[in-house]
Formats: C-alpha cells, sequence, structure tokens
C-alpha cells in the first residue's frame, strides 16, 4: 500500500490514522539551532512571518487568490517599512 505524502497536517493522531507518509525533523532542527553558524545569525536579519498553512483550497484558481491575499495582508502589516531606509532606490520603485 503506497502512503499519501501529506502536506500542511499539524495532528499526529490523524497522519497515523490516515497512514499519511511522515518525516520527523526534530533531530534535524536540533542539529540546526546548535550549529554555532546559525546561531551567531539569530536576530541579525529581520524576519517578516508568512505562513501559507491555511492554503487549502480545491482547485489552484482558488489556491493562488488566497495566496495572493495572504501576501497583501503581509504588505498592509508591514506598510510602516515602506517609510525606513533600509531600502535602496530600486527596491522602493519595486514596492
Amino acid at each position: 500500500m503506497s502512503r499519501i505524502i501529506s502536506i500542511g497536517k499539524q495532528d499526529f493522531v490523524s497522519l497515523r490514522k490516515n497512514h499519511y507518509f511522515y518525516i520527523d525533523k526534530t533531530d534535524f532542527i536540533r542539529q540546526w539551532w546548535e550549529s554555532e553558524k546559525y546561531r551567531i545569525l539569530q536576530g541579525t536579519h529581520r524576519v517578516i512571518f508568512v505562513s501559507f498553512a491555511d492554503v487549502k483550497q480545491n482547485n489552484y484558481k482558488d489556491a493562488v487568490q488566497k495566496i495572493k491575499n495572504i501576501i497583501v495582508d503581509v504588505y498592509r502589516q508591514n506598510r510602516y517599512l515602506n517609510e525606513q531606509e533600509c531600502f535602496t532606490e530600486n527596491e522602493h520603485r519595486q514596492i
């Protein structure tokens, strides 16, 4: 029986019950977190969180629209950055 690759499922019980393919990334995350190289980088760059976890539409057109809406919302939440001097002139034109 081939397993279904589940994307975006957060519930471990559902993964086991439905025999979904699952990869445990816990050790990978631990190794990455404990790496000196990445700890030095932590907090040195501004981060804007974007999640597409809520994109669960039944067709491509609706999924694309949902992604666009998410991007617009993130842009609106961070509009204040447009007034900051952290962008080059070219980057301002692209915004």
